[in-house]
């Protein structure tokens, strides 16, 4: 069982340290530990530049299958920009404007290796490239679909605005939305780990929120026994944009997803509420969670 805490009913309380209330304290400042991650989706370079896209799929994964690769590339000055890799494939962009051979030519010695099965090509267009080898995108079993923050941020934005002045219809909808989206991507990650482990596993359920995308969010409290926990949410992509501006907590569709999620790994409905708002000049989202009274929606 995790850290009990206050008691039913009454609203949960914790004390910020000094740099979770400092007014002016940035996310970076309190998860310096994160970098960016780059999807791998397209490369931009000057115009002119020779961009290619290599993927290349082994027999095996064999240590050192990728190393013998790269050798290749690098024999022939071909600098090796944003990719990824499986346990048999490696894929990447790559920049040719320096290198002594053609993208032809580099698929056809890539291709002598001995733990190489297949390698697919393809040319940029003046400086541009974007992924032209891989369909669908997935997060393990699990086909997934990529937005940028503008897109659905704008998606998101949109019921508010549809539904009246103060968008109460809109911020059901977006609450509903949410956590039908929680339950089913906890319904997912059982899948993977099963579900008998899904408590022990939470931490790292907690870590698929920073991996999407959705911001860092850090689980602070958890009462298995009670169906109660606090998670802070730091760069919350639903309230970001909207930093400062003030008003009422902004967040919907997230402390839907997050209702929708802690249903399932407790296995009770149970609500989440919005108690501090980087919108509001907090430097996090805070959310508390617990059993959902009699109706609630």
């Amino acid at each position: 069982m995790g850290k009990a805490l206050s008691s039913p009913g009454k609203r949960l309380e914790r004390d910020m340290t000094a740099a979770e209330t400092e007014e002016h304290v940035t996310s970076s400042e309190l998860i310096p530990e994160y970098a960016p991650k780059v999807a791998f989706v397209a490369e931009v370079a000057a115009a002119g530049s020779r961009l290619a896209q290599f993927s290349i799929e082994f027999t095996n994964d064999r240590p050192g299958r990728i190393r013998q690769a790269a050798a290749i590339l690098e024999e022939h000055k071909v600098n090796i920009l944003t990719g990824s890799h499986e346990s048999f494939r490696w894929t990447f962009f790559a920049d040719l404007s320096q290198s002594d051979a053609n993208i032809a030519q580099l698929g056809q010695e890539l291709r002598t290796l001995p733990d190489v099965k297949k390698v697919q090509t393809q040319d940029g267009l003046n400086g541009v490239i974007v992924d032209a080898l891989h369909h669908p995108l997935m997060i393990g079993k699990h086909r997934a679909v990529l937005f940028r923050l503008d897109t659905i941020v704008s998606m998101l934005s949109r019921p508010r605005e549809i539904f009246g002045a103060d968008g109460a219809l809109g911020k059901v909808l977006l609450h509903q939305m949410g956590r039908a989206g929680g339950q089913s991507s906890l319904k997912a990650f059982s899948e993977t780990f099963g579900k008998s482990r899904t408590r022990e596993q939470l931490s790292n359920i907690m870590n698929m929120y920073a991996a999407g995308g959705w911001g860092v969010f850090k689980l602070m409290e958890v009462d298995f026994d009670r169906g109660v926990a606090v998670v802070q949410a730091f760069d919350n992509f639903e309230c970001i944009t909207h930093r400062d501006e003030g008003g009422e907590s902004y967040s919907q569709y997230v402390r839907g997803d997050l209702a929708g999620m802690f249903s399932e790994v407790f296995d009770m409905r149970v609500d989440a509420v919005e108690t501090h708002c980087v919108v509001q000049g907090a430097p996090f989202c805070r959310f508390e969670i617990a059993p959902a009274a009699e109706g609630s929606t």
